[in-house]
Parts: C-alpha cells; sequence; structure tokens
C-alpha cells in the first residue's frame, strides 16, 4: 500500500464504488463518516489510514489487498468518468433506478460492447 500515491489510491477507491453502484453519499454512510472525506479519498487529497481503508474495503465488499490490487483500467477509465460531468449525472440517476431498469440498461451496454467488439474484429481483418 506504501507503494500507491494518494491519487492512486483514490482512484482505486473511486472505481471499486462505482463498481458497486455506491454513490460517495451511500459509501460515507457505510462508513459512518461525511461524504467530503469520500470525496478527499477519491481525489487523492487524503490517504486514509490504515484501519479505516479496511473499513472502505468491507463496505465495497472487497478485502483490503482486492481492493489495493484492482487492475489500473479499472481505476483509470473510472477516473476519466469521474471527470466527465454528463457521464457522472447518467451514473448517479443509474444508481438510483431499480434494478430492474439497471439491468435493461446493463443489457444495453453489454450489446454495444459486443457490437464494439465485433466492429473491433473487422477492422483487425
Amino acid at each position: 500500500m506504501e507503494n500507491l500515491s494518494p491519487q492512486e489510491l483514490g482512484q482505486k477507491i473511486f472505481g471499486a464504488r462505482k463498481l458497486r453502484r455506491l454513490t460517495q453519499r451511500e459509501l460515507a454512510e457505510k462508513l459512518n463518516v461525511h461524504p467530503s472525506m469520500v470525496t478527499r479519498w477519491e481525489k487523492g487529497q487524503m490517504h486514509p489510514r490504515d484501519k479505516t481503508l479496511d473499513a472502505i474495503a468491507a463496505a465495497l465488499d472487497f478485502t483490503t489487498d482486492d481492493l489495493v490490487n484492482l487492475k489500473g483500467a479499472v481505476g483509470a477509465r473510472s477516473h476519466s468518468l469521474q471527470n466527465d460531468q454528463e457521464m457522472q449525472r447518467c451514473l448517479d440517476l443509474l444508481a438510483r433506478m431499480s434494478e430492474e431498469d439497471r439491468k435493461v440498461v446493463k443489457h444495453m451496454i453489454q450489446a454495444l460492447a459486443f457490437r464494439h467488439q465485433v466492429q473491433s474484429l473487422g477492422e483487425a481483418v
């Protein structure tokens, strides 16, 4: 964990939170902290203490090792989504949808991803 910068750890926390479809407020409630603390961690402005990091990982249903070892692509992609305000609003709306509606959105995204993969294969040939 010492080799992760606060920004890198923040990206991993952000990515894990998005994977679990939690808002910053929801994660803060699980941890019994103010939502601004989650913001500071995710932006790399503060580095959570080891005990707090354990609690963050548990709240996100990860082990601490799994959290800090999330693939960089998850954190990097998530960080770019974090900077896309329109996408952020969409993700926040998604988090408030019913499970049934989220499944529909997930299927739509999977269909688009499949189409992208097929198109990529066609370009590679």
